[in-house]
């Protein structure tokens, strides 16, 4: 008989319960508002390197939000060959902004779409191997992979809210909106019960708009540079265009085995808040899911995006929210099929105050950081252990200190050295495969000839 899993303590929904109609569809728009937020936030580092015009990044928004619909449904889906069954909706991944930026420079759009579709195909084909990607990345380096992610999202919510590069001095109101953002989303989820409490970044967003059109830093002219306003409308795709370089193929390859062990340590966690009594991931359940994610990112490449991988925030914020349950993913596939052809609403969206921007982020950020802390402490950390994950780290700290580390060398080193995340992922496989699991390899061989000598009776050798 299959057993009913038992809620963890500060959970009140877990992946297979229902929630209530009206809390399940605010919450889908609470998902919405952060994940747009995230994504908004990734996508202007992109195209600002590639000087996209404003109407084709209007357009990217509106057919994104297709894409992300469709992979948070994948993954949620809980029968069939795709899905993890479980609410870990995808967002723009951090792993795919240095390569998305270099493919940009060197092709424009269509190369930074085609290498995308590649990056996906490589991720759905490494979901048939989860059991042995393991090996090249534990739940250590899972968890350095997070905590880096929480240090590039926290690092651009911090550059946003404090305005650090802007042109323009950082404003009282700035300051005021960014804090306002941030300290509601703190507040609501340490202090709140029930529904103000699962919504509390939806409410914080919502607050940081009202007070950011209060306060003068959101007006009329910052819709003015996406033309008419309209109430629907199809997306344009005169944009779509698809090419292919061999150069970033290492790049964008090493960008979906970070997105595939990502993935598998997010749906893992998402199992045990489910479950108080999980002890070990269904391997079924993270293969499938990992499908899905590699799937999600094809789609995002055929309709012209970037690359998407399952959201760190698909932890964090049912952790503090205390709802877990996938009909939320069907709300955010409806809400976001809905808000493709709504030009008012993606344009909204696109004009997002920088303020309200870097006080969501900060507060993700965090969450994130700490998580990815917590799953690397968690782990029996040894001397070769240690030495692997402070290199990884070191690596990842150098390439978002010095952007140009990789300056001079081949053109998929670049690509490589400029994502600090994907540096540092690199960086620790392979010093797990040398320190660690060389090592335990040798000795298991050397124990096994040792036990076929003994068997045939010779005295062993040494």
């Amino acid at each position: 008989m299959q057993r009913t899993p038992r809620l963890p303590e500060g959970m009140t929904f877990g992946a297979d319960d229902d929630p209530p109609f009206v809390l399940t569809a605010f919450a889908g728009l609470q998902w919405v508002g952060l994940i747009m937020n995230l994504y908004i936030v990734l996508l202007l580092v992109v195209v600002r390197a590639g000087h996209v015009p404003q109407r084709t990044i209007a357009a990217m928004v509106a057919l994104s939000m297709l894409a992300l619909g469709a992979a948070a449904l994948l993954q949620a889906l809980p029968r069939g060959p795709i899905g993890s069954g479980y609410l870990a909706p995808s967002v723009l991944g951090a792993n795919y902004l240095g390569p998305s930026i270099l493919a940009i420079k060197l092709g424009g759009l269509p190369l930074m779409f085609g290498m995308t579709i590649f990056a996906g195909v490589c991720e759905a084909v490494a979901s048939r191997l989860v059991g042995r990607l393991n090996k090249l990345f534990p739940t250590e380096i899972q968890g350095m992979v997070l905590f880096m992610i929480g240090v590039i999202v926290g690092g651009i919510g911090f550059r946003l809210a404090f305005a650090v590069g802007a042109p323009t001095p950082l404003g009282v109101a700035h300051l005021a909106v960014a804090t306002l953002t941030f300290g509601t989303a703190v507040v609501l989820t340490i202090w709140a019960r029930g529904s103000l409490r699962m919504l509390a970044i939806l409410i914080s967003m919502a607050l940081g708009y009202i007070a950011s059109a209060a306060s003068g830093l959101l007006s009329s002219s910052d819709w003015a540079a996406f033309g008419p306003m309209r109430l629907f409308a199809l997306p344009h795709v005169d944009h779509l265009r698809f090419s292919f370089s061999a150069a970033l193929i290492v790049p964008f390859a090493i960008a979906a085995c970070v997105s595939t062990a990502k993935t598998i340590s997010l749906l893992a966690q998402c199992q045990k808040l489910s479950d108080a009594d999980w002890r070990e991931p269904e391997m079924g359940s993270l293969r499938r899911g990992v499908l899905a994610d590699g799937l999600g990112t094809v789609i995002s490449g055929l309709v012209g995006s970037l690359g998407v991988n399952t959201m760190p925030s698909a932890v964090t914020v049912p952790a503090v929210t205390g709802l877990a349950s996938r009909k939320v993913a069907y709300a955010i596939a409806a809400i976001f099929g809905v808000m493709a052809f709504l030009p008012v609403i993606s344009d909204a969206l696109a004009a997002m105050p920088k303020a309200v921007m870097g006080g969501c982020a900060l507060f993700t950020g965090s969450l994130v950081m700490i998580n990815g802390l917590q799953t690397m402490t968690s782990c029996h950390l040894d001397q070769r252990r240690t030495v692997v994950l402070g290199l990884g780290l070191i690596a990842g700290f150098a390439a978002e200190k010095y952007p140009q580390l990789g300056a001079g060398l081949p053109v998929w080193l670049q690509a490589v050295t400029s994502s600090s995340l994907v540096f540092s992922a690199l960086v620790a496989m392979i010093g797990n495969l040398l320190l660690v699991q060389l090592p335990l390899w040798t000795r298991r061989t050397i124990d096994h000839a040792l036990r076929s000598e003994m068997r045939r009776g010779a005295k062993p050798m040494g």
